[in-house]
């Protein structure tokens, strides 16, 4: 858990505004929440723009650890799900390896209110899955 820690202390001094990523996408310092992945042996780290999240297309902000660290090289697959209506988005996001064990999905879209779970599926030399839920107001 201590080197957990430290990638989030790292990733929020990287400014004023928080965490950003290529392209210019800004984060705030802190993550909006962390899950751990189906086996338990993965930890992501979870920011969202714009924090909390909001109706429309957002950019989210991963940062996957295990017990020694950052977890790197993962292909990321990362689908939106609204489970109560039975339906995903009408976009795919686009997901985006940003060294140091952290991930950049841009083009997630969540056209309407309600609960939204991002079901993502980690595969490198750790494969794993994990779902993130987002609340959209």
């Amino acid at each position: 858990m201590p080197r957990q820690l430290l990638l989030v202390t790292l990733l929020a001094a990287c400014g004023s505004s928080g965490p950003q990523a290529d392209g210019g996408v800004s984060f705030p310092v802190d993550a909006l929440m962390s899950v751990s992945a189906r086996s338990g042996a993965l930890t992501i780290a979870v920011w969202t723009s714009p924090q909390p999240p909001t109706r429309g297309v957002l950019a989210v902000q991963l940062a996957v650890t295990n017990a020694t660290g950052p977890v790197e090289g993962l292909a990321i697959a990362a689908t939106p799900w609204m489970a109560d209506h039975g339906h995903g988005s009408s976009v795919n996001p686009v997901v985006s390896d940003q060294g140091a064990g952290v991930y950049l999905l841009t083009e997630v879209y969540l056209a309407m209110p309600g609960r939204w779970d991002l079901q993502l599926t980690l595969d490198g030399a750790t494969n794993d899955s994990a779902t993130v839920p987002l609340q959209i107001p």
